[in-house]
């Protein structure tokens, strides 16, 4: 290493005394003057830097400050190299130096700027985004074609963390480099946003997009943006966004329901509104729309399939027709039926087909659809469930989650009371029309006793008949008036049972006895038609005892059996079996006569309904007759039920009863 001591330097410009204030006097004079006036900071480095350049021979960069004269600091950078003797040893060093304060200064406010900026972009609590243009678009083009080559030149050169977490990403470095097609597909809501950003010649303040996360879902967000323009070209693009996913799908789900109550509310046919609300459900909350319903007997009814693609709704339907709905199976569906709790699965796995569906087949088919999700709403009404709706995705690829599930909660319990109040509805309009029909029959019915009453009264009033037409009008007379007697009994019976005030005087009652003698109560009328009534061997039947009102358990077999009679032909018969079963005791009435349609057969107990309604009905009656007979039985702990073959088939009535001891009837 040289001395320090013989470091003098022999030449230096009268630029620096301009300068640093010294005089080149004071630079020739003092040894190593270069150094001593370097900052204490710098000077350490500063020797070091020179002397490697002495010692390597080539041309060395040195920067760092010199103090002035007057206390300021400077920034130089000197350019040295080493001069050689004739041996090639370094002898010396000769170099220029350049002030570069200005130039270090601004750089150092640069870097300070870049760091305050990056500070800024990094814990600002709101998304900020660049998007470069590579190349650059020249504005001067048309709209379209900025547009196009914004999609083909635009990527996302910059972001935060708070952007990128908005987008499903956990870091800002996941995001950037993405071209801008694969978060802003081109919708036609998008493509309107950035015609807006042309226009407004890309200043944008609060302009709606709609873009994509990382799982395809769709986000809204309100942008505001600034372009970059320099020399006819967009450069690049600076903007915030604010995320207004929440707001506008509560937007979206409050406009669906109001559409949907409307329709649910334009109709009172439920289950042509059931299948409008199914497709105005899809897509909007499913692929796939269901409707079941459950009918009073406990069988499913599968009602709606919608789906935009009528191919994929079809192979659905047969999917349906070859493996019906049991209620007492796992499926999803009917669990749903016989708990009223609605279930939603985020995801359908193969362990879960297999745990709910029984056939391996079944199972294929529904893999084909590629379910991805699905949900099923109880559609419940005054707390019984009358049916369920469910919700699919499928190519979708949707995974519902809890805004979902509470928007298809919402949806069901609108549907299902709209299905009530239609239901309620029909059932008005078919009273109103029963008690119209009621009232209509019971004018006929009380007319047709009275007028042959009134007719012979008058006649013989007028004292013109002989004995004999008068006691023929006596006959016709009693005879009519024990119709009217039954008719206004019945009327009374009816009345009591509505007003829950039928009395049942219990006693033990020999059941073989009360059949006897309501035969024989019935006979002379059948024998009018040739009609036989035959007692089957009871088996035992004889000594059944069952606790009950006698003359209300002869008024059930009096009105069943005047009821086959009423409707079987002539010489026919009917014929009345009795047996003993499982503590009970079964009597069944079957005729030959005109048998229960399939349709009417569910209805063959309620009171006021006939199976022809008409006032010119072959057979009188007001159809309270079996109403009658269904509530006595049932007020003595028993059942009774019809079947039929079909009309003109005849017809068998059963009555089951319990048994209170298998004995001798007293005496």
């Amino acid at each position: 290493e040289p001395d320090e001591a013989s470091q003098r330097i022999n030449f230096v410009s009268d630029y620096v005394e301009t300068m640093l204030g010294y005089t080149v006097e004071e630079w020739l004079a003092t040894p190593n003057f270069w150094l001593s006036i370097v900052h204490p900071e710098d000077r350490e480095r500063a020797a070091r830097t020179a002397l490697a350049t002495f010692e390597s021979g080539r041309v060395g960069t040195n920067q760092f400050r010199w103090m002035a004269k007057d206390g300021r600091a400077l920034w130089v950078e000197a350019h040295s190299v080493a001069t050689m003797d004739e041996a090639g040893q370094a002898v010396g060093m000769r170099g220029v130096t350049m002030d570069i304060t200005e130039r270090k200064e601004a750089g150092e406010a640069l870097r300070r700027s870049e760091e305050r900026y990056r500070a800024f972009v990094e814990q600002s609590s709101e998304p900020i985004w660049r998007l470069e243009m590579e190349p650059p678009l020249y504005v001067n083009r048309p709209e379209d074609e900025q547009i196009e080559e914004f999609y083909a030149s635009g990527y996302l050169a910059e972001c935060n963390d708070v952007m990128a977490r908005m987008y499903g990403y956990s870091h800002a470095s996941e995001l950037v480099g993405k071209r801008l097609g694969e978060f802003l597909p081109r919708t036609e809501a998008n493509l309107e946003y950035l015609r807006a950003a042309v226009r407004s010649n890309y200043r944008l303040t609060d302009c709606e997009s709609q873009e994509l996360d990382r799982e395809g879902r769709t986000k809204y967000f309100l942008n505001n943006l600034v372009g970059i323009i320099e020399g006819g070209a967009l450069r690049r693009v600076w903007g915030t966004q604010r995320d207004i996913t929440e707001r506008k799908r509560a937007e979206e789900a409050e406009r669906f329901l109001g559409d949907a109550t409307t329709m649910l509310s334009s109709s009172l046919d439920y289950e042509l509104t059931l299948e409008s609300v199914a497709r105005l459900a899809v897509p909007y909350v499913a692929d796939f729309c269901l409707v079941h319903m459950l009918d009073d007997d406990g069988s499913i009814r599968r009602m709606v399939v919608a789906h935009q693609d009528p191919a994929r709704e079809a192979a659905w339907r047969d999917m349906q027709r070859r493996f019906p709905l049991d209620l007492n199976t796992p499926h999803t569906v009917a669990k749903v039926l016989r708990t009223g709790q609605p279930e939603i699965y985020s995801a359908v796995s193969d362990e879960l087909l297999k745990a709910v569906i029984r056939d391996p087949e079944e199972i294929r088919m529904l893999k084909e659809f590629d379910i991805k999700s699905t949900m099923i709403m109880p559609l419940a009404a005054r707390g019984r469930t009358i049916g369920a709706l469910t919700f699919i995705s499928s190519e979708s690829a949707r995974s519902y989650g809890e805004d979902d599930f509470a928007l298809a909660r919402e949806l069901a319990r609108r549907a299902a009371l709209a299905i009530d109040n239609a239901r309620l509805y029909r059932r008005a309009q078919e009273a109103n029309r029963a008690k119209d029909e009621f009232l209509a029959t019971l004018s006929h019915e009380l007319r047709t006793p009275l007028t042959p009453i009134i007719g012979w009264v008058h006649m013989m009033s007028g004292g013109q008949l002989d004995e004999g037409d008068i006691t023929h009008g006596l006959s016709v007379i009693g005879k009519n008036s024990q119709s009217l007697s039954h008719l206004i009994n019945d009327l009374l019976d009816m009345s009591a049972i509505l007003s829950g005030k039928m009395r049942i005087d219990a006693s033990p009652v020999p059941l073989g006895a009360v059949v006897r003698e309501a035969i024989e109560t019935v006979r002379p009328r059948a024998a009018k038609q040739n009609i036989r009534i035959e007692l089957a061997p009871d088996g035992g039947a004889e000594d059944a005892i069952v606790s009950g009102d006698r003359t209300r358990l002869v008024q059930v077999f009096w009105n069943l059996l005047t009821n086959a009679v009423k409707f079987s032909p002539d010489e026919s018969r009917v014929r009345v079996a009795c047996e003993i079963a499982e503590g009970h005791v079964r009597i069944h009435v079957e005729d030959e006569g005109a048998g229960i349609t399939t349709e009417f057969l569910p209805y063959v107990f309620d009171r006021f309904r006939q199976q022809d309604m008409s006032t010119t009905k072959a057979h009188g009656g007001l159809g309270i007759g079996l109403a009658l007979v269904k509530s006595f039985v049932e007020a003595h702990g028993g059942t009774v039920a019809a079947t039929s073959a079909g009309e003109g088939r005849g017809s068998r009535f059963t009555v089951s009863l319990p048994l209170v001891r298998q004995e001798q009837p007293a005496a």
